[in-house]
């Protein structure tokens, strides 16, 4: 999950966002799977986030310009395109990009309108799939954030010092980032470690 407070600088929040979700074709254990913003803030996150992604180009990764590659083998591509129908069905398809005719090519994918109980936001999805929650406040955006199985990384955007140091004591994951993307920490170089089923506690 990544949290954006009402006041968080929005050009930081939608490009650490954007690289959080698609880089890597959403398929490193860190990627931001979850959005999680203030209604004050929803529909202009959204709308920034939606534009964002369309200037994402998919295909392969030799060429210049390519921001999002194929995902990792067929099972994975199948598996990804199954939850997409899923989520069509559950949630508000916002944004879904193009790919190439040939090739295990997943589209950069945003749903709107998703609850904290679809499976959108509850499973491993691993893949280019992104789903924006609205929530009330602070409160219901840490509750809705811890409210899963997983708790590997989550992150956090916003100007006001005491919802940071809020934050960082009442978001349960193994890493928090705070007004950064929630993935490159460097193996064997930064601590890392995970709460839930996604491991053992904070190193």
């Amino acid at each position: 999950p990544v949290i954006v407070d009402s006041d968080a600088d929005l050009d930081e929040a939608i490009v650490d966002t954007i690289y959080s979700a698609f880089g890597y074709q959403g398929q490193k254990c860190s990627a931001c799977s979850r959005l999680i913003v203030l209604e004050e803030n929803y529909d202009r996150v959204v709308k920034r986030l939606v534009e964002a992604a369309a200037s994402l180009r998919v295909g392969n990764p030799e060429e210049p310009g390519i921001t999002v590659g194929p995902v990792i083998d067929e099972t994975a591509y199948r598996r990804m395109l199954a939850t997409i129908e899923t989520g069509k069905k559950e949630a508000t398809l916002a944004f879904q990009g193009k790919t190439p005719p040939e090739g295990f090519f997943v589209p950069p994918t945003i749903f709107t309108d998703v609850k904290p109980q679809m499976v959108l936001s509850c499973e491993e999805i691993f893949g280019p799939v992104l789903s924006v929650l609205k929530v009330r406040d602070l409160d219901e955006a840490i509750r809705v954030a811890n409210d899963t199985d997983y708790a590997l990384t989550a992150g956090f955007f916003s100007r006001s010092p005491a919802n940071i140091e809020r934050v960082k004591a009442e978001l349960v994951a193994g890493n928090v980032y705070i007004n950064r993307s929630c993935t490159g920490a460097v193996v064997g170089r930064h601590p890392f470690g995970g709460f839930k089923m996604s491991g053992g506690g904070t190193k």
